[in-house]
């Protein structure tokens, strides 16, 4: 990919002309599910996944940042917000939603789910760590008809991501 300052960015998989009002706001997306799905059938792969993983981030904002839009994670001991991010099983990402920090794993996870429930229909099963154990398997099962499997972590893991736990 090029990106040259005085025409804009260029992608060998858009026609030319004004970019990117020519194709909306919704033109990074656009790209990236084209991307996504160019790597996955170049892994030998479907172009839409079956499973996915799930895991959230907290991460440190600045004081600038308003109130209502941050929080404490008394477990990881971060004052900021907290990113949900759900991939395929080659890592390729499918959804990303922020919460302020102080929300628990297995609220703010809803949204993601759903979104990827809504965007990837073909997903049937989301791996996820021992964070998200609790009423939300019973809440994917349920209300979007999908599988969420906990994985725990083996005593002699290091990590603790699902993607470790799986061997990936």
């Amino acid at each position: 990919m090029t990106v040259t300052a005085h025409q804009g960015p260029r992608f060998g998989c858009c026609p030319p002309g004004p970019f990117p009002s020519r194709y909306g706001p919704e033109w990074p997306q656009r790209l990236h599910d084209a991307l996504r799905d160019q790597v996955r059938v170049a892994d030998g792969r479907s172009v839409e996944p079956s499973a996915g993983l799930i895991d959230s981030q907290s991460v440190r904002t600045a004081d600038t940042v308003p109130v209502s839009t941050r929080g404490f994670d008394a477990g990881k001991k971060v004052k900021g917000r907290k990113r949900f991010i759900v991939t395929d099983t080659l890592g390729l990402l499918l959804a990303v939603h922020a919460v302020a920090a102080s929300v628990q794993d297995r609220d703010g996870a809803k949204r993601s789910l759903l979104w990827t429930r809504l965007d990837h229909p073909s997903i049937q099963k989301v791996w996820a760590d021992h964070g998200f154990s609790g009423r939300l398997a019973d809440w994917s099962a349920s209300i979007l008809g999908r599988e969420l499997e906990i994985v725990r972590k083996a005593p002699d893991q290091r990590g603790t991501g699902p993607a470790q736990a799986l061997g990936r």
